[in-house]
């Protein structure tokens, strides 16, 4: 494996969602590649910040307002 496999692997490694033998194709390149695992490491503090965030309720108007901008 190399790093642009593994970086667009990060977040299925991470939510368990990977079979056995990329998760061993993923572990060995996280071992022997320091700046992915500086990357994975980085990511990781990242979303268990955002994880710990508070969710607030959003009007129903803005909800409304929010979506028809994207959709």
């Amino acid at each position: 494996m190399n790093c642009p496999e593994f970086k667009k692997l990060i977040f299925e490694y991470m939510e368990k969602e990977m079979d056995n033998v990329t998760k061993k194709e993923f572990q060995l390149h996280l071992s022997t590649c320091k700046d992915c695992e500086r990357d994975l490491m980085e990511i990781a503090k990242a979303v268990s910040l955002f994880r710990r965030l508070k969710k607030i309720a959003v009007p129903e108007a803005l909800d409304s307002k929010i979506q028809n901008l994207f959709y």
